[in-house]
């Protein structure tokens, strides 16, 4: 996983996610007992493939969730129809 130099909270990706897909939080957000402020935030150190191989992000956090989004909607078709089947491996 790489990051970006801004930090975001799951709670701003999901909301920029349901905006995108004109769905509300109240769907999608639920705040339980057992994840109080754990969940709030997750920091990708990406400083070391800065430093050392000079890479940048070069769009923004919203941007590339766009286009994710647009390639999704594009390839919805062939997507449905693909035999492959993903097959998590620890």
């Amino acid at each position: 996983h790489i990051s970006g130099e801004m930090l975001h909270s799951i709670h701003e990706v999901v909301s920029d996610v349901a905006q995108m897909l004109s769905l509300g939080t109240t769907d999608l957000i639920q705040i339980t007992g057992e994840r109080i402020g754990k969940d709030d935030l997750y920091y990708l150190d990406s400083s070391a493939l800065r430093g050392e191989f000079g890479w940048k992000d070069t769009i923004s956090l919203h941007d590339g969730l766009k286009k994710v989004k647009d390639w999704y909607f594009e390839s919805a078709d062939q997507l449905q129809n693909s035999t492959d089947q993903y097959v998590h491996r620890e």
